[in-house]
């Protein structure tokens, strides 16, 4: 009778063990800076005198016209330049071009046709314009971030967040989607994306070799496939519909409500803007983080 009672008492030990241990693994997978995952033994603290450069690559089509685009167009080019390391362009495709890729003020334009998100143009363009403008930059930048126009970022919040994160092997986003669609990788929801350098320069040289294969598959599938085969650790961040401090999932139009969210995430450096009250809350966030009426 002992026995048994010993037995089962282990039994419960373990299973308790087991359950401790794998809510610290979600915890610590969500952590950059916990010395239990894999991203701390490349993790290198910068000083404070240190500076990095980013940039942020904006999916823009000439084919919105809408009044949503408008707006997210017009508030972009209010906030865009307020960062000194942090440089941000508009990504689009453009037919008429002399040479493979342009660049002008704000604007990268790549030779190509935009037909939106069909055809045989259309998702695979976004995944093309990407890369080529990735690849014509890869040196140039610490960290690249790939995001549309319909989401807003907190510039100041970004940059400091970048200042946390390890000098490589980054395939972070706040928005992931877990083993997502065709692919089985983890990867980040075009409108949040963030790499290191030595990512995108391994996935700019695999898309090269491969890039006939990626059919009409999403751009940031393919992306994130590229990126979780290219680094030696798996993908980092929140997922999608998780409530986090860094990233605002922003389908309320309820004006209070974003206002308990940004004060509830004073760190909070994105905020996907995508409802139909857009045009407004841009205004409210624009006033809230950058005071710009």
């Amino acid at each position: 009778m002992l026995y048994y009672f010993i037995l089962a008492l282990l039994l419960i030990i373990n299973t308790i063990a087991l359950v401790l241990g794998i809510i610290s693994l979600k915890n610590s997978n969500r952590d950059y800076f916990n010395k239990e995952n894999r991203f701390y033994k490349n993790y290198k603290k910068r000083s404070k005198d240190s500076s990095i450069k980013a940039v942020i690559l904006i999916i823009t089509s000439h084919l919105d016209s809408n009044d949503r685009y408008k707006s997210a167009y017009e508030t972009w080019k209010k906030y865009m330049d307020k960062h000194k390391n942090i440089d941000c362009y508009f990504l689009e495709l453009k037919e008429d071009l002399d040479d493979n890729l342009i660049k002008k003020g704000n604007h990268i334009y790549v030779k190509g046709k935009e037909t939106g998100l069909e055809g045989p143009y259309g998702r695979p363009g976004i995944l093309n314009k990407t890369m080529i403008a990735m690849n014509s930059m890869k040196n140039d930048y610490d960290y690249f971030i790939r995001t549309n126009i319909s989401t807003m970022w907190n510039l100041n919040k970004l940059y400091s967040f970048l200042m946390e994160l390890p000098e490589n092997n980054v395939h972070y986003s706040n928005s992931i989607w877990r083993e997502g669609r065709a692919s089985g990788s983890d990867f980040g929801l075009g409108h949040n994306i963030i790499i290191s350098k030595d990512i995108a320069k391994k996935i700019c040289d695999m898309y090269q070799k491969y890039k006939e294969r990626c059919g009409n598959s999403a751009d940031d599938t393919i992306i994130g496939y590229m990126a979780e085969h290219v680094s030696d650790v798996d993908m980092y961040g929140y997922e999608f519909d998780e409530d986090n401090k860094y990233f605002i999932q922003g389908f309320d139009n309820n004006e209070k409500n974003w206002e308990i969210s940004l004060d509830k995430h004073p760190d909070a450096y994105g905020f996907r803007v995508k409802n139909e009250k857009s045009k407004e809350l841009y205004k409210f966030i624009l006033k809230k983080i950058y005071n710009i009426s």
